[in-house]
């Protein structure tokens, strides 16, 4: 790559943009959704998320799809993160469900399954030298906060 070593960059890969200082620091993250790769629907102490009730109403997606199984990542992590190793894949950007490790939101425990299955994501990635990014909130959470709150619009669950 050309340019000075301490000019700014900014990498768009998917709709991912990164921004680092240095040259040597270029990552490639593809993104991934976490509803339209992991599956798993309900396994493992995961709760019905917003999205996962809207996706079983007909006709509210193409085809009547569901991200019930999607990529299937959750059974499939460890050869997810073989491929993007042998890609060349430096960095990962992966999205977490609130459904999957806080069930019931505020009014309940911490799903540990879920909780382990991330972690075991995260330790799959930095095994092979790639660099996990975690989005908190990809616009899925627990379908009892949907129902208890009406969604994002109300001001109980900003």
């Amino acid at each position: 790559m050309s340019g000075d070593q301490n000019s700014h960059i900014n990498f768009c890969l998917g709709h991912q943009l990164l921004h680092t200082r240095h040259a040597s620091m270029l990552l490639e993250v593809p993104p991934r959704l976490q509803l339209a790769v992991e599956g798993g629907y309900l396994e493992d102490g995961k709760s019905l998320s917003n999205w996962d009730v809207f996706s079983h109403i007909p006709g509210n997606i193409k085809n009547n799809e569901t991200g019930d199984i999607a990529d299937d990542n959750y059974h499939r992590f460890l050869e997810d993160a073989e491929i993007a190793h042998t890609l060349g894949v430096n960095a990962y950007r992966f999205s977490i469900s609130w459904a999957r490790i806080l069930p019931r939101g505020r009014f309940g425990k911490v799903n540990r399954r879920g909780i382990e299955f991330y972690n075991k994501v995260i330790d799959s990635l930095l095994r092979r030298g790639i660099e996990p990014f975690v989005t908190i909130h990809h616009f899925d959470h627990p379908q009892e906060l949907e129902d208890r709150y009406g969604g994002w619009l109300s001001h109980r669950m900003q």
